[in-house]
């Protein structure tokens, strides 16, 4: 089980009943969110989604790509690209429940790739899942750092982040699933990170890359039936 962080007012006492907003402080409280928990051989334990859970997204949604920035190589359910700067794909909208599901392979030269979430077309706001190699991180960041204030509502760089040791030339698995303001990330079926998303409520999903060789494979777009 994990509680996922749910925020409250600055300057306010705490309510229980606050819906939240991206800017406000942490309180901790809110849903329970169960995963699958194995042991591998070296005793580490792992996390993937339950079956049960991932059982119910049994309607595979038509993906539609749109080549937003620099040039894509784009294949049904497969995108690659090379790139010195940030590129990205811009894809379906999301419902208010979904589960986005992909493979991701990338070379030593990649710094920072992932999938955004929520966003607008032109990507001036979103929510961000980013494999951060430089720093051996997954990491979740909100559409704040692209507000010119954005310093001003988050005194610290990444909202949730969980080390993760990445290596070039390989494919890791990842599937992210949201309900109402809730994200989770399962990543290659070992780690899980849960985050909160407030303020934006709807919008498309996609990739983006900085640096770097990346392919993204196997792309689905799941909803309940």
């Amino acid at each position: 089980m994990d509680g996922v962080r749910q925020r409250s007012p600055y300057y306010k006492d705490w309510n229980p009943k606050y819906s939240g907003n991206d800017y406000n402080v942490f309180d901790w409280a809110g849903n329970i969110i169960v995963h699958e928990i194995s042991q591998a051989e070296d005793g580490t334990l792992n996390v993937k989604i339950p079956e049960s859970v991932y059982n119910t997204f049994n309607k595979n949604v038509k993906l539609e790509m749109t080549n937003t920035f620099n040039n894509w190589e784009i294949d049904d359910a497969r995108l690659k690209i090379t790139t010195n700067n940030f590129s990205a794909v811009v894809a379906n909208e999301m419902t208010d429940t979904c589960l986005i599901e992909c493979s991701v392979t990338f070379n030593a030269d990649m710094r920072r790739c992932g999938v955004f979430i929520r966003g607008t077309s032109e990507l001036d706001k979103a929510y961000y899942v980013t494999l951060n190699t430089q720093h051996n991180m997954i990491e979740f960041n909100s559409y704040l750092w692209q507000d010119e204030k954005g310093w001003r509502y988050l005194p610290y760089e990444i909202e949730q982040q969980r080390p993760y040791e990445f290596k070039s030339d390989h494919k890791y698995q990842m599937k992210i699933l949201t309900a109402g303001s809730i994200c989770i990330v399962y990543f290659n079926n070992e780690v899980a990170l849960t985050a909160r998303m407030y303020d934006i409520a709807d919008g498309r999903f996609g990739f983006f890359v900085v640096g770097g060789e990346t392919a993204f494979e196997d792309i689905k777009l799941l909803r309940q039936a």
